[in-house]
């Protein structure tokens, strides 16, 4: 079972590694040589992806568990894919695209 304890302690190795969770499956906490991050692995499409969901230190276990679950709930029972709806909300474009884009053809 994965603990505030079990995170606080994980040390860094010369590779990253995972502690998982033995309640939320899917859930875990990547320890790299730098920073210690909650993820989520789940399959889409039988593809298996792996979404990062926050720093250890900037949320607490409970809210990261709280937002696998919400994220593993997305996937299994709305089939959504989380990491394909972010990727396409950073390549839409923005107002300040759409600004300049207007300045650029019109003024």
């Amino acid at each position: 079972m994965l603990t505030e304890r079990t995170i606080r302690d994980a040390k860094s190795r010369a590779r990253q590694y995972v502690i998982w969770d033995a309640r939320i499956k899917g859930f875990g906490v990547r320890v790299s040589r730098t920073v210690k991050s909650y993820i989520v692995n789940y399959r889409v499409d039988g593809r298996e992806r792996r979404a990062t969901i926050g720093r250890v230190g900037e949320l607490s276990l409970k809210e990261a568990q709280a937002r696998a679950a919400d994220l593993i709930d997305a996937v299994r029972h709305h089939g959504r894919d989380p990491l394909a709806e972010r990727q396409e909300r950073q390549a839409a474009p923005t107002f300040k695209d759409a600004v300049d884009r207007f300045f650029g053809e019109y003024a």
